[in-house]
């Protein structure tokens, strides 16, 4: 068995003195060790159950919730009776989100059941030509649909929601099960597209208990820079599995509750088997900054503004823009907003009262006029340089509806997300072209990222005491921190589960495995179209842009009597001089002679190869260059 592919563990006894007495069993092996009797074998549960380091310490699984379902008052299930687990297995399969940034979708399922916790969107880790977004791929479910109980959402960013109108028709309708916000923001972007007939949705809270076939589940409430995240509890017939959602430890939040610590620490002290734990921002030091951290410095950025502020952000970073929107409210400012999703976004939570301000506050793009520069604070999409995005079109001279001055003051009030860098670069270098004052968190303190360092994460660990942890939301490098941070509390590589997208890992009380890999590279999305993954349509776009096109066309002559009005020869896109003549003269001649050179009986394709190739030495050996070649036989 690879080493990196199965992890089981009995942990070593701290009594021995031996080297190396860890076990490490098989399935059968645990399948064996349950035909033993009934307290022999809860008493190896409680053993294998507790960590080998003196630094975590946690109580064993209560002994109701080894034998029966019914035994934490989730009313009659009896159906869903599962006594010493009978070698039962829960498989979790990560979709997407644990290669980059975005997309996150995580299956879990046993043998009857199936849930699926978010549904995201994510952009591109290199440049795909013509690719506007990527959302997951759940073909593995097209034969299970039947078995679907419900999407659990854990909050309203798009790379936990932007995913689920791609993707939800396909997998037959299930449930959607999704906080106050992102249920609102759900239920707009369907009735945009006219899909609301097809969705059904329930609103979840801290005080949400219910049940996905025997799956039993329950929420707590998560500190991030959204209102209503909320993290996922399942309890399932091998143990309980956390996922805490995206966090930070935020001691003091924005106008909202703080985390529910108590909460954590009672489904720890209850027993926890796997911890699902996101990873963005674990290799950064000490511990995230609180949201409130920034208000100085926002505050004096806005009140002192000497013209028009322009700031950029996630049309989802609801708590952010609250603040923004709050002190332009306090100094008399006007607030204008730039991009159809934020203006959605804002309307929302204004509407749920999580942005509790005048209406006479927001004002349209062209009513700016009436008010001087200082008194105008522009929220704009676009901090991460996208083509499309409302500040790129601002800084290419695009915006239909916004000039730049050189006076404005851009304020960038996001994280970069990797893989962003170039595109940012560029579109601050346009910025600055324009004679506008730049500032980003290199500046002033205008940005706290909802993402914990590892301080946040060594509290939830201590917190959660899980038996197991899995890494995930973060590219590989952010995954493998996870479990060095991890490893620094006394956790053994073996209890730590570094997996990639698609990866099937099967788990159960005493270990997991993974046990095999499905395809789940992310669909493409282009305009309105959803499609599977090709490198060949990207590879074809790449030589295009960058290599030109020759395109001939051929009129077939079966007499082998061809002349120059027989075909026709266009190049787009690719350089050449105007006195060169190489193409039209020399090229021309070459296919020429060639064609006349052909047997009679030779069909399209051979014509096609033949002449292709000719064309691809020749442009070669004088330009050095292998454009597309496109070649159409009439």
């Amino acid at each position: 068995m690879a080493k990196n592919k199965s992890r089981y563990s009995k942990f070593k006894s701290r009594k021995s003195n031996e080297p190396n007495n860890t076990k490490r069993y098989t399935k059968q092996n645990y399948r064996n060790n349950q035909s033993k009797n009934q307290k022999t074998d809860q008493q190896s549960r409680k053993k294998e159950i507790r960590h080998s380091t003196n630094i975590i310490k946690r109580k064993p699984y209560p002994e109701e919730l080894l034998h029966t379902s019914n035994a934490l008052n989730w009313g009659d299930r009896s159906q869903y009776k599962f006594k010493d687990f009978n070698g039962q297995k829960v498989r979790i399969i990560p979709i997407s989100g644990l290669r980059m940034i975005g997309t996150n979708c995580t299956v879990i399922e046993d043998d009857q059941d199936i849930i699926i916790i978010d549904a995201g969107l994510g952009f591109p880790e290199f440049d795909l030509a013509g690719v506007d977004a990527l959302v997951p791929n759940l073909s593995y479910l097209n034969d299970r649909k039947d078995r679907i109980r419900g999407i659990i959402i854990t909050h309203g960013h798009t790379d936990h929601i932007g995913g689920l109108h791609y993707i939800y028709e396909k997998i037959g309708c299930p449930r959607v099960y999704a906080p106050r916000l992102a249920a609102e923001m759900i239920k707009d972007k369907f009735k945009e597209l006219k899909l609301e007939h097809l969705l059904k949705i329930s609103t979840i809270d801290s005080d949400s208990n219910y049940y996905l076939g025997k799956f039993k589940i329950s929420h707590f409430r998560m500190n991030h820079t959204i209102m209503d995240n909320y993290g996922i509890c399942i309890d399932t017939p091998v143990g309980r599995i956390v996922t805490p959602s995206d966090y930070k430890i935020d001691l003091t939040p924005y106008k909202e509750p703080p985390s529910d610590y108590s909460k954590l620490t009672k489904l720890g002290d209850e027993g926890v088997l796997l911890l699902m734990d996101e990873s963005t921002n674990v290799k950064l030091k000490g511990w995230a900054p609180s949201e409130t951290s920034i208000a100085e410095d926002l505050e004096n950025t806005i009140r002192d503004a000497d013209g028009r502020l322009i700031i950029g952000l996630f049309s989802t970073m609801i708590s952010r823009m609250r603040q923004i929107i709050e002190i332009a409210a306090h100094y008399n400012k006007k607030i204008v907003i730039s991009g159809k999703s934020l203006e959605t976004n804002i309307r929302i939570a204004h509407r749920l009262g999580y942005i509790d301000v005048l209406n006479s506050v927001f004002i349209p793009p062209e009513d700016m006029d009436r008010f001087p520069d200082n008194a105008i604070v522009i929220l704009t999409t676009g901090s991460q340089g996208e083509p499309n995005a409302a500040l790129m079109r601002m800084a290419q001279g695009e915006h239909n509806r916004i000039t730049l001055k050189p006076t404005d003051t851009i304020v960038f009030s996001s994280s970069r997300i990797p893989g962003n860098e170039n595109k940012i670069d560029r579109l601050i270098n346009l910025l600055a072209a324009k004679g506008c004052r730049i500032l980003t968190s290199d500046n002033l303190v205008l940005h706290a990222s909802g993402h914990g360092h590892k301080e946040d994460h060594k509290l939830m660990l201590q917190l959660v005491k899980p038996k197991f942890i899995m890494p995930i939301h973060g590219e590989p490098s952010m995954l493998a921190a996870n479990k060095e941070n991890a490893m620094t509390l006394g956790y053994k590589e073996e209890q730590i589960i570094i997996a990639k997208d698609g990866d099937v890992i099967e788990l159960w009380p005493g270990g997991w495995e993974i046990v095999n890999h499905i395809n789940s590279e992310p669909l493409w999305v282009e305009g309105n179209r959803v499609g599977d993954f090709d490198m060949s349509i990207i590879n074809e776009r790449k030589i295009m842009t960058e290599e030109g096109v020759i395109v001939l066309t051929i009129k077939m002559n079966t007499n082998n009597q061809y002349s120059y009005e027989d075909f026709e020869i266009q190049t787009k896109g690719f350089f050449v001089q105007s006195k060169d003549t190489f193409i039209q003269k020399e090229l021309s001649e070459a296919i020429l002679r060639t064609l006349n050179q052909l047997k009679p009986e030779s069909d399209k394709d051979t014509i096609h190869n033949i002449i292709k190739f000719l064309i691809e030495q020749e442009i070669g050996r004088n330009y050095q260059k292998k454009p597309l070649i496109v070649i159409s036989i009439l």
